[in-house]
């Protein structure tokens, strides 16, 4: 993509434009360039991959923050590196960036095999839910906490195994002053993290709802005393369950033949002796 190509003039907004503003434009410029509805016209296949990548980045508050960095560096403006953000393991929700990328587009969207987010974004009613989701992030960053907490319980009742949902879900409650809440979504990401497989550790989730148990007063510390910190019990324990039900179930499957023949002989030794005693009595 050329350097000098302005995402916002691709899109037909304004650089102040609001998330829902983006949203309206994306769906009618991409009415217009549609693949689908063009019979497979080539320039507007191209025309379509560049509206969807516009539409990627902007509609992530993170990565709109640096585009605009690059923008105001381009015109000659200081760059603000303290929100300057870039995807790295360090400020990622989960263990790696790439798995936030994949929770996002693939946990609670209807999502075909081998899709790339080009063919994701050609059915944006079949991935609804990653579009409400931009707009919920979008909202928190923007301290639009309410809103964002709205959409995010909307979210988490299409799907509870999200865990990007519950991450959100459990920062909105955290500023609403709902700290039980808050705590209960945090314990849900470790919960679901601890399923993945491999499993996620999520250090961020567990720095947060470490501080969230210290700073929640009185009853908080008296939590956090009972139940400590460190999560890591949650996902070795469930190690330890499942190779213990693998391991009876191994029993189960290596005794039940020498049960069976155990049976059977005790069944002939049984046979035997009716026919010993019916051989007396016919004598």
């Amino acid at each position: 993509m050329p350097a000098a190509l302005n995402y916002y003039h691709v899109l037909g907004t304004s650089s102040s434009a609001s998330f829902r503003e983006l949203k309206k434009q994306y769906f009618q410029r991409a009415k217009e360039c549609h693949p689908d509805l063009h019979d497979g016209n080539a320039a507007k296949e191209e025309q379509f991959k560049l509206l969807v990548l516009v539409f990627e980045v902007l509609s992530d508050p993170h990565k709109r923050q640096q585009y605009d960095a690059t923008l105001q560096a381009s015109k000659g403006a200081p760059i603000d590196l303290e929100h300057n953000w870039q995807p790295t393991a360090h400020n990622s929700i989960m263990d790696t960036h790439a798995d936030d990328i994949l929770e996002e587009l693939i946990v609670g969207n209807d999502v075909p095999l081998f899709a790339t987010f080009q063919t994701l974004m050609r059915d944006l009613e079949s991935t609804e839910n990653f579009v409400i989701f931009r707009e919920a992030k979008t909202a928190f960053y923007e301290n639009q906490v309410s809103h964002a907490y709205r959409l995010l319980i909307r979210l988490v009742r299409v799907s509870s195994s999200n865990i990007l949902y519950h991450y959100y879900l459990a920062r909105c409650a955290a500023r609403k002053n709902m700290p039980g809440r808050a705590a209960r979504h945090y314990r849900q990401c470790l919960r679901l993290g601890s399923r993945r497989h491999p499993p996620q550790q999520l250090a961020h989730v567990r720095q947060l709802l470490h501080r969230l148990r210290q700073h929640g007063g009185l009853v908080g510390r008296i939590a956090a005393w009972l139940q400590p910190p460190d999560d890591n019990a949650i996902i070795d324990s469930e190690r330890q369950m499942i190779d213990e039900v693998s391991r009876s179930m191994s029993r189960l499957l290596n005794n039940r033949p020498a049960r069976d023949g155990n049976k059977s002989t005790a069944g002939n030794r049984t046979d035997s002796r009716r026919q010993l005693g019916s051989k007396r009595k016919h004598k």
